[in-house]
């Protein structure tokens, strides 16, 4: 996030980022444990005071560069970010144990309001320099700290800094922050790309299934009424032809209503037929010719429920399934759950009641 501070801040950063690294080893005052402990800079079970730079990092983590960050993405959004309360738990903390704190607040444009008790940027004040200024001093003393304390553990194991740390360039904050971002940024953009490649294809597949449909009822539009007199020469479906509605044929290339062996080439003949407050639902599959039947599919009677205070009230319920099986056997069941549409058309109820 960080960019280089131009020159009139320059000295500023540099200034700031020493008061707040200063004694990075020394105690905090041990009045200020519990107030430490409740924020969760140390852990309850800690009985001595953490040194500034474990204060350092903690609030580095969860106030300065949170507030920066925002006033960073948006620097005209001061009614929302602008401003901060002295009492801020985290704010307090700082300006109670680590030097720099104002001067840092300063740097960004902040100025502490002793009418309200908060530290308020001026719209003037919030330039991008600033904010970049004192975003900058809070890696430069977070550095200084990481270094100092690679001093101190140096001279305690009694020799230099190990050569591979010394080879090998530490990367700063702001470029972890910078790579991390980036990172995220491409995941988003291959998450979108994924779910429009997605969305494309789920289009062109409906697109390619209306159309397969659409092609299947155009090829067996012409041969509707010799189905229908088919149907008029067989058997029991006699009277149910007779008496039928919303005919409809379709090819089964694309599609069917009933799952069957039988090849595409055949026809699917389906009408409704009514009395009352009750519905049936037929289909029949015949052959490419439409002048033989080849067999019924299940017949499906559905009601409408009339009767106040009753299950299912105003509803329309299946209440019959019934096939004939090659053998010649009649299968019935009586399921009696509530429908909304035809189950072989997709035809809402509410159309097909006449």
């Amino acid at each position: 996030m960080s960019a280089a501070p131009c020159a009139d801040h320059a000295a500023e950063v540099s200034a700031v980022a020493a008061l707040l690294s200063a004694a990075p080893a020394e105690a905090v005052p041990a009045a200020l444990l519990p107030r430490l402990v409740e924020l969760r800079v140390v852990p309850p079970a800690a009985t001595a005071p953490p040194a500034r730079a474990v204060v350092l990092r903690a609030v580095a983590e969860r106030l300065f560069r949170p507030l920066l960050a925002n006033l960073l993405r948006a620097p005209t959004a001061l009614d929302r970010v602008g401003s901060i309360a002295a009492t801020q738990p985290l704010l307090a903390l700082a300006t109670a144990c680590l030097p720099g704190t104002v001067e840092l607040l300063a740097l960004a444009g902040f100025a502490l309001d002793a009418a309200t008790g908060r530290f308020a940027i001026a719209a003037a004040a919030a330039d991008v320099p600033r904010l970049h200024a004192a975003d900058r001093a809070v890696d430069d003393a977070l550095a200084a700290v990481d270094a100092a304390e690679r001093r101190d553990a140096a001279a305690r194991s009694g020799g230099g800094a190990p050569p591979s740390v010394a080879a090998v360039p530490l990367r700063s904050a702001a470029a972890e922050r910078q790579a991390a971002l980036a990172a995220i940024a491409a995941q988003i953009e291959a998450d979108r790309a994924a779910l429009a490649a997605r969305r494309a294809a789920e289009e062109a597949a409906a697109k390619a299934a209306a159309d397969g449909q659409a092609a299947d009822f155009a090829a067996g539009a012409p041969l509707l009424e010799t189905c229908r007199t088919t149907l008029h020469y067989s058997g029991r479906l006699r009277n149910a032809a007779f008496e039928g509605t919303d005919f409809s044929v379709r090819a089964m290339r694309h599609g069917r209503g009933f799952a069957c062996d039988c090849p595409g080439e055949n026809l699917e003949v389906h009408w409704h037929t009514q009395t009352a407050n009750l519905l049936y639902s037929f289909v029949v599959h015949l052959s490419p010719d439409g002048k033989s039947v080849v067999h019924q599919c299940p017949e499906l009677g559905y009601q409408y429920n009339s009767v106040p205070h009753t299950a299912n009230f105003q509803k329309t319920v299946l209440i019959t399934r019934k096939m004939v099986l090659p053998d010649g056997r009649l299968a019935h069941e009586e399921p009696n759950t509530v429908a909304a549409a035809c189950a072989v058309c997709l035809v809402d109820f509410a159309q097909l009641w006449k």
